[in-house]
């Protein structure tokens, strides 16, 4: 079992507080804040930082709405310098500011990063390099995401470009999480870059991000099984040139999932304002919809495309317009092309927003559900399949009234005087 050390006080420096026994972290050991009820704790003397040798460390809080640690505007938060991990349980990391050359204005592991039911915002890079890499995480290996939320980030750089406006790392896997409102100015991948290893966002949420390309996510590297995005909705994130929702170099799979309402400053139908695929090889796509998806100020209807040789296929989409190059090809041909009908991304249950299927969607038992999920995007107790066939998209329809066992107005009508 791993070893515990309880913080003692919500100090900044003295004998049991949480810098005190960061610094003087043992491998595999949990920093242990559960016992706190100060609310926050604000770092004055700059970011925490743990000793090399610490190859793994874990810091357990009491929950992230109960307690916040506060980098003051000053410094990053959280320094992981061992090869392994840092993990955060129940915490909310926040108000980092770094303006060195390496990334990370909240927090820079030098190994892997994993978080679960803890919350990251408002962290600021200003790198002095030309690239900014990660305006609140920026890990070496994998970053691991559960229940958790990156938010109201930025990554910039004097000198050049931004990359991850929230994440940047080599590996992401994120579930039941939120990326939403975060920055890579002048650069890619406002919510998240990741340049290699794994990428799986499952019962997720990217919104609301910004870069010039990939708005939502973008994707560096290449996996011969491709990236996957499971279950989850891409709304609301914007480009300036390419890849509103989601840019990337490789093939990429796509299942239940829901695109939509992401933005493309500039550029034709071939921005791919929802999804654009920049090099060869095959993507899939399966009871997914990617629709009013825009580019040219919301001009033109711009939802996938294909460079270089892309090559998408699947079964059971909703996909308003899809384009390709000369040497590319969608193989596509039972898309249904109608608008979605989708309600605004909101609270509809669940730990994420979605985009709820309005009465009448055509996307309502039109799908599929390969993967043999229990429930749409939301979790429990939101059925994946609630009627003949899985709706398309992250959401599942479910019409309260004939849940409750009243007679759908056709039925009534013909009876009525």
């Amino acid at each position: 079992m791993a070893a515990s050390v309880a913080v003692l006080n919500c100090d900044d420096g003295s004998p049991g507080s949480l810098r005190d026994v960061y610094a003087n972290a043992g491998d595999n050991e949990v920093v242990d804040l559960s016992q706190l009820t100060c609310g926050r704790i604000t770092l004055a003397l700059g970011a925490l930082v743990d000793p090399p040798s610490a190859t793994n460390v874990s810091l357990q809080g009491p929950g992230r709405e109960l307690l916040a640690i506060d980098g003051n505007g000053r410094d990053r938060v959280l320094v992981h310098r061992g090869s392994g991990g840092l993990h955060v349980d129940g915490l909310t990391i926040t108000n980092g500011h770094y303006a060195g050359a390496k990334g990370g204005g909240c927090v820079y592991s030098n190994g892997g990063m994993e978080a679960t039911a803890s919350r990251f915002s408002s962290c600021t890079l200003d790198a002095s390099a030309s690239v900014a890499a990660g305006g609140a995480i920026h890990a070496k290996g994998v970053v691991n995401l559960f229940d958790s939320i990156v938010a109201d980030s930025t990554a910039s750089a004097a000198l050049g470009i931004g990359l991850g406006g929230g994440i940047y790392s080599h590996g992401v896997l994120i579930s039941g999480t939120t990326i939403s409102g975060n920055t890579a100015t002048g650069g890619k991948g406002g919510g998240v870059f990741t340049g290699g290893g794994i990428l799986e966002i499952e019962s997720s949420t990217i919104s609301g991000n910004h870069a010039d390309i990939g708005g939502g996510l973008f994707v560096d590297s290449s996996l011969s099984a491709g990236y996957l995005v499971l279950n989850s909705t891409i709304a609301g994130n914007a480009a300036k040139t390419l890849g509103g929702g989601i840019y990337s170099h490789y093939p990429i799979l796509v299942f239940n999932s829901t695109i939509a309402q992401n933005t493309v400053a500039l550029g034709t139908a071939g921005s791919g304002a929802g999804l654009c695929i920049a090099l060869g090889g095959e993507s899939e796509m399966l009871s997914s919809i990617v629709a009013r998806n825009t580019a040219s100020g919301g001009l033109i209807e711009s939802d996938v495309s294909l460079l270089n040789g892309a090559y998408l296929s699947g079964q059971n989409n909703l996909i308003i317009t899809a384009t390709a190059d000369a040497a590319s090809f969608v193989g596509i041909d039972d898309s249904i092309t109608a608008d979605p009908m989708l309600g605004p991304l909101q609270d509809n249950g669940g730990e994420t927003r979605t985009l709820a299927l309005l009465p009448h969607s055509p996307a309502i038992d039109h799908g599929s559900n390969f993967e043999q999920l229990g429930h749409d995007q939301r979790g429990a107790p939101f059925p994946r399949v609630a009627g003949v066939r899985a709706d398309i998209g992250a959401y599942e329809f479910v019409d309260e009234i004939l849940a409750n066992g009243f007679e759908p107005l056709a039925t009534r009508s013909a009876v009525l005087p």
